[in-house]
């Protein structure tokens, strides 16, 4: 008896699921794939007679998995990632370095740190196109455990912990005050969030050596504002030193101690990081 897949589950639905699915959208996915936004649906109901079940809540005006749905759609990353990593392995023996990668940052890394290296690789490895993707921390894990980032850029925290680590430079966390600036540290300072990275350090070592509580005058909820903020003499604010290492008309406050921290690029463990991907992080 001769066996076989029905021919609706292939590769092409599977791939207009999957892309329907990432981007929560038909017609992105017919848009990626060059195809009518008709084609996809057509694709997704041949996937769904072939498999026997209804992977897509059918309403109008309405994208949404079912149960089923979410089961396929993992699996369907799955069988992705591998082809992926098929292909990266091939282009790993050829001799001119070149592929997608897809990097997700906060703001802060991206103006200050990714820029320059985006410049250089597309002069030195001008077949090496990168795609960045601009999210906070608490987004970014999530992105790279669904497989759509290959890496990530972030100052070091628990989160990386969970994934592999390359170290892309260390630094300190100061407190920085503009040149002349009138007032102290008692008077408060600005934080990105109370709960932001070493900001509960900064605080102890405050209270151990002033016997008092640090008053946070407001949280900025970004490093980026919090700079411009320090620059324009608005007082005295927490950052990593990566932001303001140039203004020579920033001050240090010596009397708390530096906080080292470490940029870390950070990708799912075990996976094959692509020549591309290397050569990014070597240009960091």
């Amino acid at each position: 008896m001769q066996s076989g897949l029905n021919p609706g589950l292939n590769l092409s639905n599977l791939k207009y699921f999957y892309d329907a699915v990432e981007t929560e959208s038909i017609s992105e996915s017919a848009r990626r794939n060059f195809i009518t936004q008709s084609a996809v649906s057509q694709g997704i109901q041949k996937l769904e007679k072939a498999l026997g079940i209804s992977l897509i809540t059918h309403q109008r005006n309405c994208f949404k998995l079912t149960p089923e749905g979410q089961n396929v759609f993992f699996l369907t990353q799955q069988i992705f990632k591998t082809l992926k990593a098929i292909t990266d392995v091939a282009q790993d023996h050829l001799d001119v370095v070149s592929g997608q990668v897809n990097i997700a940052c906060t703001q802060s890394i991206a103006m200050n740190l990714i820029s320059d290296a985006l410049q250089k690789t597309k002069q030195i490895y001008p077949q090496v196109s990168v795609k960045m993707k601009i999210a906070k921390m608490e987004n970014i894990g999530l992105l790279l455990k669904r497989g759509l980032m290959d890496l990530a850029v972030v100052v070091e925290s628990e989160v990386c912990d969970q994934f592999d680590k390359h170290v892309v430079r260390k630094g300190f966390f100061h407190l920085y005050a503009k040149s002349g600036i009138q007032g102290n540290i008692d008077e408060g300072v600005f934080v990105d969030h109370s709960s932001g990275l070493f900001v509960d350090r900064l605080c102890e070592m405050y209270r151990k050596s002033c016997k008092k509580e640090l008053k946070i005058l407001q949280e900025l909820d970004s490093w980026q504002v919090l700079a411009k903020c320090a620059q324009n003499g608005i007082g005295y604010c927490f950052l990593p030193d990566f932001l303001l290492c140039d203004d020579t008309s920033m001050l240090i406050v010596d009397s708390i101690k530096p906080i080292p921290y470490r940029i870390v690029a950070i990708y799912p463990k075990g996976v094959h990081l692509t020549r591309a991907a290397k050569a990014l992080l070597e240009l960091l």
